[in-house]
């Protein structure tokens, strides 16, 4: 599913930045509340200390001062207060509007000695909610200036946390709103930033995917000092060892082949020579088995010559610029010069003329290569069929025979050079696997491509496929109307 690196890269940075934006939430809310309950906190350790001040000692009871015992409910009416006696007696207490009865009954029990102050969150009978509560044991002191207590008593207060809980509440739906949004912007951005990032990597696979045996000579363009930069200059010095390499084995293929065409040139001369004397017949039969092999060895150099030269940086400077038209007539003729049962067809698209740019005369080589292939191989009466058409896309020719076809294994290797299927081998055939290969070469040189399609009813179909300039409409319709060579055979 995450096949490229920017995908894999972007979902790291989402699953990164998503746990990231989680956790920051969780820590506001948590935060937020324990703000929230620390303001609460206060106001309520504020009402036990006013009531620390109010309590007096009165009869042997503790009581509170008469002025004071409406100053918490008066100065925030959402606070409830009680005092009670350590047995749980209340002495007196105040609630919003003097709601009685009601009875604070802290969980936390028994309270700490004032000014420390037990918190909890406490539901309270007779009022809706969840409140906020405080306890303490406030010490009674009998007269003013006393430091000795004579009595302790509970004082508990409490107020709502429904200000608070909606707060919270609130925080969490805005959080929970804007930081997907925050999160999706942020991922976009990612995509946009990693899109950037690895733009020169994209542009190193350009470069490196237009480079042939034959264009070694480019090189990637290297984006400054950081990796990809190192990357880039670690492609550029393999591909000058490369570079370097082929060159010395082109060098090596051509010299070659220029050194054993003299040696074979004269061998030849010499059969000749021989066989124009008066010898023994079995000497001739040896002479002319000779020539053979000799004829067939310079062929074969030809063939490594041509090779070399075809990988060499100027192997187009022959190249021409002709019509489709004509190039389909010129190969035609080449076609039917050859013999055998070839029948030829021809057709084009109206309205446009094709312009290829090409040498002529190695095209003529690859189709006398296809038609000679296929003659040879295609069975004891062949047929085969020769087909030139030009479309929108390309200039297609298309050589089909009845025969055999080639076995499934051996398929992807019929263009290597020198490589022969086993049955052509042990056939008697006369081959070095270089034809086909030299088409290829030939294809490939004119920007094109050539390939090996089986058909289903048996034999073999090689398609090569050029690449063509696509012109105005003009009067090159004429030469197309009706095919340049009706289906015929050629004997």
């Amino acid at each position: 599913m995450l096949k490229t690196i920017r995908s894999r890269l972007l979902a790291y940075y989402v699953v990164v930045l998503g746990g990231t934006l989680g956790a920051c939430g969780l820590v506001i809310g948590a935060i937020l509340q324990r703000s929230l309950e620390r303001q609460l906190d206060a106001t309520l350790a504020t009402h036990l200390r006013w009531t620390q001040g109010a309590l007096e000692w009165e009869d042997g009871e503790a009581t509170l001062e008469w002025y004071a015992r409406a100053g918490p409910a008066e100065d925030d009416p959402g606070v409830l207060w009680q005092v009670s006696s350590p047995d749980g007696a209340p002495i007196e207490g105040g609630s919003p509007g003097g709601q009685r009865p009601f009875r604070l009954r802290p969980t936390a029990q028994p309270p700490p000695e004032f000014p420390r102050v037990s918190y909890s969150d406490e539901a309270i009978p007779g009022f809706a909610g969840r409140y906020r509560v405080a306890a303490s044991h406030l010490p009674v002191y009998p007269e003013e200036g006393t430091s000795v207590p004579v009595a302790h008593v509970v004082a508990v207060a409490a107020v709502s946390r429904a200000s608070v809980d909606a707060a919270i509440g609130t925080t969490r739906v805005a959080l929970f709103v804007v930081l997907p949004f925050a999160g999706l912007a942020a991922a976009a951005g990612g995509y946009v930033l990693l899109g950037r990032a690895m733009r020169p990597v994209r542009a190193i696979a350009e470069t490196a995917e237009r480079i042939s045996e034959r264009s070694l000579s480019q090189r990637v363009a290297s984006s400054g000092p950081d990796e990809l930069g190192a990357l880039a200059r670690v492609i550029n010095g393999m591909l000058g060892r490369l570079e370097a390499q082929f060159e010395r084995q082109r060098r090596f293929t051509a010299d070659a082949a220029h050194e054993l065409r003299t040696p074979l040139a004269v061998l030849r001369t010499g059969l000749d020579v021989a066989l124009g004397q008066r010898l023994a017949p079995e000497t001739q039969d040896a002479l002319r088995s000779c020539v053979t092999t000799v004829d067939r060895m310079g062929r074969l150099v030809e063939r490594l010559l041509f090779l070399a030269r075809a990988d060499a940086p100027d192997a187009r400077s022959g190249f021409e610029t002709i019509g489709a038209a004509t190039l389909a007539e010129s190969l035609k003729a080449c076609c039917a010069s050859l013999g055998g049962n070839v029948v030829i067809t021809t057709q084009c698209d109206r309205g446009f003329q094709c312009a290829l740019s090409v040498d002529l005369e190695l095209l003529r080589g690859l189709v006398r290569n296809l038609v000679q292939n296929a003659l040879v191989h295609a069975g004891p009466a062949p047929r085969v069929e020769v087909s030139f058409r030009c479309d929108d896309e390309a200039f297609r020719i298309e050589v089909t025979d009845d025969g055999p076809g080639v076995p499934e294994e051996h398929r992807p290797h019929v263009f290597d050079r020198f490589y022969r299927v086993d049955d052509v081998r042990s056939s008697g055939h006369e081959s070095a696997g270089l034809g086909l290969a030299i088409c290829a070469a030939v294809a490939d040189l004119h920007g094109g491509s050539i390939r090996y399609e089986p058909r289903p009813d048996g034999g073999s179909r090689f398609a090569v496929i050029l690449p063509h300039s696509r012109c105005a409409p003009s009067s090159c319709a004429s030469p197309w109307s009706t095919p340049m060579c009706p289906p015929r055979a050629h004997s």
